[in-house]
This record gives structure tokens, C-alpha cells and sequence, in this order.
């Protein structure tokens, strides 16, 4: 039962009161809540990290354990970023910038990775999935694909240059 006040702009429901603006009700947190909160958002010592990663076989070495460590607390998951959100307040998106972490690879450990694999393929075969409705949604990923990282950006520019000189040395043996 909801009892509205005229004159306040508070609304008492069920001996709990909560603050309202008129339109979006808060509830007001009590101290066991925050500390709680609190409590959960606690940091192991040498954390947070500020390197970032210089090289792809450090991202792997990060990401193939049976748990992903946060880099932010030092407390390990299977999946990251549920936790980002709900502890530290940030998506998995300014945790990659933060750490130069590649687009394309999920804050995942490499058991959570292979499993996500397999139940794509499980859903693929039964015909659950549709492969052009997934070539489609791989094309408009391609559209709003985020920047590479340095490290990969420096590999792919040092390939290109390594095939540039391999096709003019080859051209030039043939021509």
C-alpha cells in the first residue's frame, strides 16, 4: 500500500521510505548496504596495475589461465566483466583502453572461451543459427570496429611491409 504525502515529496511504502523526484524513485541505502559495498570492493596489495601490455603473447599469457585477474583489485574470475560493472563502475570497453587490451579477444578465461566456442557450434549444427544472419552481424561489427592497440597496429603495419618487399623481390626475379 502506497501512502503519497501532497505537500512532500516523499513516498512511504511499507515502513520503508524512499526519496522521489517525481518521477524516478531512489532508495536511500543504509549503512549495512554501503558497507557491504564497500566490502566487496576491497583491493589486494600492488593494485591497481598501471602497465599497460606490450605485446599480443602477454594478452594470451594474461587471458589462458583458468581464471582471469582483474587488474584493478587482483581478485580472479572466470568472466571479467560482470564485475567491472558492478564493483568498479566501468565497462569492458575503458578496461581495454586502460590496458591496451585487443578489441577482439573477450575478458574471458580460456575455459569460459572454449566453452562459449563450443555451444556456438552446438547451435550452428542444430540450424539454431543462421550463418547469413551471422555473416550480416559480422558486417555491421566491421562497421563500428574499435581502434587496433599499438602493439598490434606496429605487427600489421611490419607485415605489410615484410609482403611489399617479398611481391617487389619477386617481381623483379620474374620481370
Amino acid at each position: 500500500m502506497v501512502m503519497r504525502i501532497n505537500n512532500s515529496n516523499r513516498i512511504f511504502h511499507k515502513a520503508k521510505s524512499y526519496k522521489s523526484d517525481g518521477n524516478n524513485m531512489v532508495k536511500r541505502k543504509s549503512d549495512g548496504a554501503v558497507r557491504s559495498y564497500n566490502e566487496r570492493r576491497f583491493k589486494l596489495t600492488g593494485f591497481p596495475l598501471a602497465e599497460k601490455f606490450k605485446s599480443t603473447a602477454e594478452v594470451i599469457e594474461y587471458l589462458s589461465g583458468d581464471e582471469i585477474q582483474c587488474l584493478l583489485c587482483g581478485r580472479s574470475f572466470k568472466a571479467l566483466p560482470k564485475h567491472l560493472v558492478s564493483i568498479h563502475r566501468i565497462d569492458s570497453d575503458t578496461y581495454r583502453e586502460m590496458y591496451d587490451i585487443p578489441w577482439t579477444v573477450g575478458l574471458v578465461c580460456s575455459e569460459s572461451s572454449e566453452n562459449y566456442k563450443l555451444s556456438i557450434h552446438r547451435r550452428i549444427n542444430c540450424g539454431d543459427l543462421d550463418m547469413v544472419e551471422m555473416a550480416r552481424l559480422r558486417k555491421s561489427f566491421k562497421k563500428r570496429q574499435r581502434p587496433l592497440t599499438p602493439y598490434i597496429k606496429a605487427a600489421s603495419i611490419e607485415r605489410g611491409r615484410a609482403g611489399i618487399i617479398k611481391y617487389n623481390k619477386e617481381k623483379a626475379v620474374f620481370a
